[in-house]
């Protein structure tokens, strides 16, 4: 039921819309990143959210969307560090979730781990 409820109010406050790809935020990531850029490497981190989140609230458009305007941003920034934290299947598991997106601390260490894993890797 807590679960149904925190679906409920953040479809309520998105009124039922993930927009990401356009308005306000992404204008503030593309800022954000360009004035990164100026002070020195960037390092875009996506961070995953609960199973349950991408499941009610993200629907194929939504996800596509969002990629399109992730490439997008990334591409006025080229060269620059993309992890992709949110694809690794684990950190989807809600035992690693305070509510739908916010870690808890085994999330955090297992996303903090994934990131210096990656940021470690060699560059191709």
């Amino acid at each position: 039921a807590r679960l149904l409820r925190r679906i409920a109010v953040l479809r309520a406050e998105n009124r039922g819309r993930n927009e990401f790809f356009r308005g306000p935020k992404h204008l503030a990531f593309e800022r954000m990143l360009l004035r990164a850029r100026l002070r020195g490497p960037v390092i875009v981190v996506v961070l995953p959210v609960a199973r349950q989140y991408t499941q009610e609230m993200l629907d194929d458009h939504s996800a596509q969307m969002f990629e399109k305007a992730l490439q997008e941003a990334m591409a006025l920034v080229p060269n620059e560090t993309l992890i992709r934290l949110d694809r690794l299947p684990e950190l989807s598991n809600p035992d690693y979730f305070l509510d739908l997106v916010h870690m808890n601390s085994r999330g955090r260490q297992v996303a903090t781990d994934a990131f210096l894993s990656a940021l470690n890797k060699p560059s191709r």
